[in-house]
């Protein structure tokens, strides 16, 4: 519930949609309860805009398999974004602000899509929609599971040996 997150964002997206929006997670760091205090919980009706607080693991799987979209307005160099990654896991596309790493890790097209602008984002909730949720899932698997990554690392570890630079 940070404003580099900008849950504001992603709520006057769906709010722009006339689409109703859950919200998780808590302000954690100094500044962020302010934030959310004043800017966001404001716009919580229980009803077009809900906010379920913390979730742990379990409970994170749960309500991103019944999400149709992750919005991801970010607002800052987001280095990895694991929320993206986990929602595709779950077959949830993801439509975010291009900052950081987001398009490292949204394939357009296939796992989602992403925009310069906030302001371009909402057209895109539409066209993730009709993305294929067992793609989406397939594809993040393909893209992000533990085998491929091990499988990776052990490749360059064994390129830097063969080097001699390891």
């Amino acid at each position: 519930m940070a404003p580099e997150k900008s849950p504001l964002d992603a709520i006057r997206i769906a709010r722009k949609l006339d689409m109703p929006i859950v919200l998780a997670g808590e302000p954690w760091y100094e500044g962020e309860h302010e934030y959310f205090d004043e800017q966001v919980k404001p716009l919580i009706d229980g009803t077009r805009v809900t906010y379920i607080g913390a979730v742990n693991e379990t409970q994170k799987r749960e309500f991103l398999s019944r999400a149709s979209v992750l919005l991801f307005p970010i607002q800052w160099e987001e280095p990895l974004g694991n929320v993206m990654i986990e929602a595709m896991a779950c077959g949830v596309p993801v439509v975010a602000r291009n900052m950081g790493s987001v398009s490292e890790v949204v394939d357009a097209g296939r796992t989602g899509f992403y925009a310069d602008s906030v302001d371009e984002m909402p057209p895109l909730v539409l066209k993730a929609l009709e993305l294929d949720r067992k793609a989406v899932r397939a594809c993040g698997r393909e893209r992000f599971s533990r085998t491929r990554m091990v499988t990776e690392y052990l490749g360059v570890y064994r390129a830097l040996v063969k080097r001699g630079t390891a």
